[in-house]
């Protein structure tokens, strides 16, 4: 299992908020229809996402060209970084060589943590689409991993 052979497990639940809705029916009929989206019409993003550490993770989004953190780039997920409610803040992948040099000459070593120096911080990301409604109406969408 994945939690047995791993330090730190953590399920992340998607936070879903509606916009542009006139009542709360439509409201609830919105947050419905996110459930059936598929991946491709969500923007490849999950509704859970299980961050165990010491396991690969790969990039779904391009977060920085330059730096060579690209959508398909796959790194070792070091650290969960948690908010007060406990609730993920960031996390903290090693990359390869080469990868995020910039990112890291950016990112002051935090106190505590050994070779951070070589850790990249990965921000949740917030995703908006619109969900046609009734009369043509668009339903706005924020789909946010934490």
């Amino acid at each position: 299992m994945v939690a047995e052979s791993c330090e730190y497990k953590h399920d992340s639940v998607a936070i879903h908020v509606v916009t542009g809705h006139l009542s709360r029916q439509e409201e609830r009929e919105a947050l419905a229809r996110i459930q059936d989206l598929s991946h491709a019409e969500s923007g490849n993003l999950s509704s859970v996402v299980a961050f165990s550490t010491k396991r690969p993770y790969m990039l779904l989004k391009n977060i920085d060209v330059t730096d060579g953190l690209v959508s398909g780039m796959v790194g070792t997920l070091m650290e969960v970084e948690l908010n007060v409610d406990d609730t993920p803040k960031r996390v903290w992948l090693q990359c390869p060589s080469g990868v995020g040099t910039l990112t890291k000459a950016k990112v002051s070593c935090r106190s505590g943590v050994r070779q951070c120096a070589q850790w990249i911080p990965i921000e949740p990301i917030t995703m908006s689409f619109s969900m046609k409604g009734k009369a043509s109406r668009h339903v706005s969408v924020r789909r946010t991993i934490r």
